[in-house]
């Protein structure tokens, strides 16, 4: 039963990423290498906000503030990163995070 759920689940989920148009943003690999900074920010100036909120705008407006050629640079990474999604993930390894 569960092994036939679990087929299904897989087909629907294959079925709706072939029709899926996503897209890795230079800015969702900036903000996981500087989440740290994006965090103090956050926490610091948007205190009466809630979390995820605080962080959102904390993320947005430290984006906006980098310079038109900074932002070009992590989107090229983002386009690269998303190339690689759509070639052979057999051949990539997976970089180890450290929780500092």
């Amino acid at each position: 039963m569960v092994g036939k759920w679990l087929t299904q689940h897989v087909n629907d989920t294959n079925a709706s990423m072939a029709k899926a148009n996503a897209r890795t943003r230079g800015c969702n690999l900036w903000t996981r290498e500087l989440w740290h900074i994006i965090w103090e920010l956050a926490y610091s100036e948007y205190t009466a906000e809630k979390s995820l909120d605080a962080f959102r705008k904390a993320r947005w407006r430290l984006w906006l503030d980098l310079d038109d050629d900074t932002r070009k640079v992590w989107n090229v990474k983002g386009e690269m990163a998303w190339d690689m999604v759509k070639g052979d993930l057999t051949k990539i390894i997976p970089p180890k995070l450290s929780l500092q």
